[in-house]
């Protein structure tokens, strides 16, 4: 277990953090406590048989702004999930709290268009309102020639390009999105040794594989998430499915581009204010509604961008005006969700950021209690969740193969409240596993044992800070 003891250094900041940038000047002091802080953390790993393991941390009272421990706190590791932490606040303060995304259904002659806005968490049940409220005005009109979907607003991408297609979790993004671009497959035994597989909704453009239910035990019964091919197509085919059931016939969607003018409004749908939204995407690490909402903060600072590098670069640039006294070299993110092998951050750069909120009271009130609590919620539901540590650490988990992170901020003994980031990766297995080599530890065991040493870090933190 990493010990608790102390580096002490000397931090001035640049005044209080306003409206404009800040600029943090850290003024260290290296106390001979750092090489025995540097060796218990090499034999933590080694117990948990991480000895390629990489780890980097920083702790910082908030009020005080005083360094209270840092071990290699400017290696750049994998920031995994923690890197959402950059999209929320940037949310929260270019777009606003009270921020709300617009899909709207308009008709132009007499075709029909369904204009996504870029809302992260779409529903389902929305559409069905949308085309309800279409029932109405289309009862006396003559039925559209065309319905055209338009998922302009964003690039069209998958959330990672080094990922698998397949997962669940790196969908295609498009401005249009039923929320987190998912069908659900469901397979049930079919008599002998047949296996029946049907999606919902199946709107017959995601093709599922079936050569995995081959090697499923006869009379499986089970369900699963699959990524939709074509989000923006997907929900146009929902919305004319739903349509059916209001008694109207459209076409076949087809994607163009709606008129700027002369498109006569008949129904929309407003999302959740940002605020909400914001917390829903930590909460579920929601990689898809984490690219849509950093795509409306980089619409909101500059031209649409072309893909998702250029506007998680367009926040990079944004952070370092903000954060002007930090040095973000070295900080590689290509999309706003933190799925990215190549990503890299250090743990000083994270607490900048979490520094940035901290000083800003507003911010500071909206920003922390959306975090996932100790034993209580979002992915820290079932992790340090006795007694002693329940409710007491409220921060953003992240967690890659052979990249675990964990940045937020804690309540130890004293009750006063500090910054902190955690990184653990281990960049060569990384490397060795994204071209398909035979790692020496199996990722999910790598994982466990990064999370397990995290957590007795924090346990550790918690009780003697």
């Amino acid at each position: 277990m990493l010990s608790a003891q102390r580096v002490t250094r000397g931090l001035a900041l640049a005044g209080m953090i306003g409206l404009g940038a800040c600029s943090p000047t850290y003024q260290e002091v290296v106390t001979p406590s750092a090489p025995a802080i540097a060796q218990d953390a090499a034999e933590a790993f080694a117990q948990q048989g991480l000895d390629g393991a990489q780890a980097g941390y920083l702790l910082i009272d908030q009020d005080s702004g005083e360094i209270l421990s840092a071990f290699h706190a400017d290696k750049a590791l994998i920031p995994a999930s923690t890197a959402k932490l950059l999209t929320a606040v940037a949310a929260l303060e270019v777009l606003g709290p009270g921020h709300r995304f617009v899909t709207k259904l308009c008709q132009a002659g007499d075709h029909l268009y369904l204009v996504g806005g870029g809302d992260p968490d779409l529903d389902i049940g929305d559409l069905a309102e949308m085309a309800d409220d279409a029932a109405g005005f289309l009862a006396s009109v003559e039925m559209p020639a065309s319905f055209i979907i338009d998922d302009s607003l964003a690039p069209r991408e998958y959330v990672s390009a080094d990922q698998p297609k397949s997962a669940y979790y790196n969908p295609e993004v498009g401005a249009l999105t039923i929320r987190d671009a998912l069908v659900y497959i469901h397979w049930q035994p079919e008599g002998g040794n047949a296996v029946s597989l049907y999606q919902s909704p199946d709107t017959g453009l995601t093709e599922v594989p079936t050569d995995w239910l081959l090697e499923l035990p006869s009379g499986s019964k089970g369900d699963a998430r699959y990524p939709v091919k074509d989000p923006g197509l997907h929900a146009g085919a929902v919305f004319q499915q739903l349509a059916v059931a209001q008694g109207l016939e459209l076409p076949e969607p087809v994607r163009g581009n709606a008129p700027d003018k002369e498109c006569q409004e008949i129904a929309r749908h407003e999302s959740a204010p940002m605020i909400d939204l914001v917390e829903n995407m930590l909460e579920t690490s929601s990689n898809i509604q984490a690219e849509l909402i950093g795509l409306a903060v980089s619409r909101a600072l500059g031209d649409q961008p072309a893909n998702l590098a250029q506007s998680s670069a367009r926040l990079r640039d944004w952070w370092a005006q903000k954060v002007s006294g930090m040095d973000w070299s070295g900080m590689a993110l290509n999309n706003h969700s933190g799925l990215d092998s190549e990503g890299r951050m250090t743990a000083r750069q994270m607490l900048a950021v979490l520094e940035y909120v901290a000083r800003k009271p507003a911010l500071k009130r909206a920003f922390f209690p959306r975090l996932a609590v100790s034993g209580w919620k979002g992915w820290l539901k079932d992790r340090l969740d006795r007694p002693e540590t329940a409710l007491r650490v409220w921060a953003k988990t992240g967690t890659m193969n052979y990249g675990v992170a964990l940045a937020g901020r804690f309540f130890g003994q004293s009750e006063r409240p500090v910054l902190f980031a955690v990184f653990v990766s281990d960049l060569e297995e990384r490397s060795v596993a994204d071209v398909g080599g035979q790692n020496a530890v199996p990722a999910g065991q790598w994982n466990q044992k990064a999370k397990a040493s995290i957590d007795s870090l924090m346990r550790s933190w918690l009780q003697n800070y």
